[in-house]
């Protein structure tokens, strides 16, 4: 016993590092654990070991964080300290092939087996993996680790930037509490616009408010929630690789099954939005120019700008600064370092929103899709523009700009030898040129370009300048044509995903490139017969009232989700069995949370934000 005592020990301990601190406290461990003192076995203990289930994906051991960190030498001479080991070389390629396919959501951070160690707090990650290293050696395996990869229960001292941040959410806090006093003491008659911008009360009215006029466009509420919803589940299952699993196996099945395959194409959602964005830019354009207001390019950029950029700087500060220190975990230290160092290092192309094109910059992955919207809306006065004075001419530059966004997606598309298909599918082609294909402005002006067309043709039947009237063929044929648009679009990724599928170059750039203005024409036929009263019970269910106010957090929501379900997955403390039904538990879970956190947003930055540049820029240009 005592000789299998020894080889464990000398296996999780590190006495081979590098420094003599971590060396000496490495040796009374290792003599304390082998005299079995309680301290010394619980940290041992505490270290995780590859276990049984290999062969179904069981390649993550995440030991015991939390008696790990509680675990103090005696004296307090240190602390217990939790590091993650990632290996490379330890189970044989063929092994491995079985277990970790070249499904993208397996690949982002399983390579090999991954396992933990508790160790003293006074070693640092080259310690631990100099000794790791010479630990796998006779297995011909090495250890990879990052300077994220171990925590402790000692956090570091909060830095001047974490006490601005802090400082400004209470600042926010005292003036809402000082704005909601005010409003309910001052007569409203007697009332400063200005003063009430923070208000509580006014804010949450105008959030809850399901009033609307005859010129709105109600049926793009339930589009809007439930785009984002199919969001909110698509990177739900995507992030299901983070968390560690005993059965990995299991969510192979389940992936490339059928009713997985709208949940693996959840990207195309964004093309709802693009449709939408581009829709109510031609839609409010017209109808200012309809109420005599003169247009002013900078007046209009400006109010684009500080629309979307309050909830933007406020999440990418958070981000960079105070979130970090919101829990803790196993992975936690590991996984979200890359988003708080990035924030503190990029913070910029959010403030510029040139995110999109700087896509391994990123500190709030999903903000590509803001800076894209924003770049198309500084753009869409050049056509709109030339539709309001010369009709002709505009539509036709409207069209040289789909033809020529989807020719140069096709052309970036077969000169790289892209393949298509599912989300969760890796293309063997080198990540980040497919990541420039998906996050390039010029590559996504198709479905804005619909949008425009379509909010075109609203302002005309609004104004009942076009009179539209759809027989029962005309409806059915255009249900059916949106309807194949859609579902045709969606499920026969799993053509191009089958293994036994040769991909053939050209047919892979025509599926993939003209799958984004597909799913925008099938989401503009919706609108186009909500908006004439021929939805039937799809304009009942998507103008339903109680979806407005869900609506108006879509963009705090938009930025706050993946937080949500990072702050889920990444403090993970062992290792679970998932299921089909734990990713519906989870998604439901993920939508509630998000939108209880969008509130906080929307009424501590967003709403205020908003009444505040109303009352100084009353005359000014509004975009949507």
């Amino acid at each position: 016993l005592q000789e299998a005592w020894y080889l464990i020990g000398s296996y999780v301990i590190p006495l081979d590092s590098q420094t003599e601190r971590c060396r000496n406290h490495s040796a009374l461990l290792f003599d304390s654990f082998l005299n079995s003192e309680m301290w010394a076995l619980k940290m041992v203990e505490a270290s995780g070991t590859p276990g049984a289930n290999i062969l179904d994906g069981n390649i993550m051991d995440l030991g015991n964080y939390d008696e790990c960190v509680a675990v103090t030498a005696p004296h307090g001479l240190f602390r217990g300290q939790h590091c993650i080991v990632e290996t490379r070389g330890f189970l044989p390629p063929d092994v491995l092939n079985k277990i970790s396919p070249s499904d993208e959501i397996l690949s982002m951070i399983r390579k090999d087996v991954m396992f933990s160690v508790c160790v003293p707090d006074s070693c640092t990650v080259l310690d631990v993996k100099a000794h790791m290293d010479v630990t796998l050696n006779s297995v011909n395996a090495t250890a990879l680790m990052y300077n994220s990869s171990c925590s402790s229960a000692t956090s570091p001292p909060l830095d001047l930037a974490d006490y601005l941040t802090i400082l400004l959410l209470l600042i926010i806090i005292v003036v809402t509490a000082l704005s909601t006093c005010y409003e309910y003491l001052t007569p409203k008659s007697e009332r400063n616009d200005l003063l009430v911008s923070f208000s509580i009360t006014s804010n949450t009215g105008q959030l809850l408010s399901t009033a609307s006029s005859s010129a709105s466009l109600s049926c793009l509420h339930g589009l809007r929630f439930f785009a984002m919803s199919w969001i909110i589940l698509g990177h739900r299952v995507m992030h299901l690789n983070f968390l560690p699993n005993r059965r990995v196996t299991n969510i192979l099945q389940h992936i490339d099954s059928p009713a997985w395959i709208p949940i693996q194409n959840f990207k195309m959602s964004v093309e709802i939005f693009f449709m939408l964005s581009g829709t109510l830019a031609a839609y409010n354009f017209f109808r200012d120019r309809l109420k005599g207001k003169r247009f002013n390019y900078v007046s209009f950029c400006v109010n684009r700008y500080l629309r979307l950029i309050p909830p933007l700087l406020m999440v990418t500060l958070l981000y960079a600064t105070v979130l970090i220190r919101v829990t803790d975990g196993p992975v936690w230290k590991r996984m979200f370092t890359k988003y708080h160092d990035s924030c503190q290092k990029n913070w910029w192309t959010n403030f510029l929103f040139i995110g999109n094109y700087f896509p391994y910059l990123l500190c709030v992955p999903q903000t590509w899709y803001v800076d894209v919207d924003f770049q198309l809306h500084v753009l869409s006065p050049l056509l709109l523009l030339l539709i309001y004075k010369q009709r002709t001419r505009g539509f036709l530059l409207a069209g040289v700009v789909f033809l020529a966004s989807n020719t140069a997606a096709m052309v970036y598309f077969f000169s790289n030898g892209l393949q298509t298909g599912g989300s969760f599918k890796k293309d063997p082609t080198n990540g980040h040129i497919r990541a420039f294909l998906y996050f390039h402005t010029h590559y996504r002006l198709t479905s804005f370009v619909v949008g425009v067309f379509l909010g075109y043709l609203l302002f005309r039947i609004k104004q009942q300048q076009l009179i539209v009237k759809l027989t029962k063929l005309q409806l059915w044929t255009g249900w059916g044509m949106a309807a194949l648009l859609f579902l045709g679009t969606v499920m026969s990724t799993s053509v191009f995903d089958n293994p036994q599928y040769e991909h053939v170059l050209w047919l892979d750039t025509l599926h993939n490139v003209c799958s984004h203005p597909a799913i925008a024409l099938a989401g503009a036929w919706v609108v186009l017969v909500c908006t004439l009263g021929n939805g039937g019970i799809v304009d009942k269910l998507l103008s339903w009232r109680p979806l407005i106010p869900l609506s108006r957090l879509t963009y705090c929501v938009f930025l706050l989700h993946m937080f949500v379900q990072n702050f889920q997955i990444y403090r993970t403390r062992t290792t679970v069995v998932f299921d089909t039904i734990d990713v519906w538990y989870l998604f439901f879970a993920d939508v509630f949370v998000s939108y209880l956190v969008a509130i906080l947003l929307y009424l501590g930055v967003e709403a205020p934000a908003s009444n505040i540049f109303n009352c100084l820029f009353k005359d000014s240009e509004k975009s949507t």
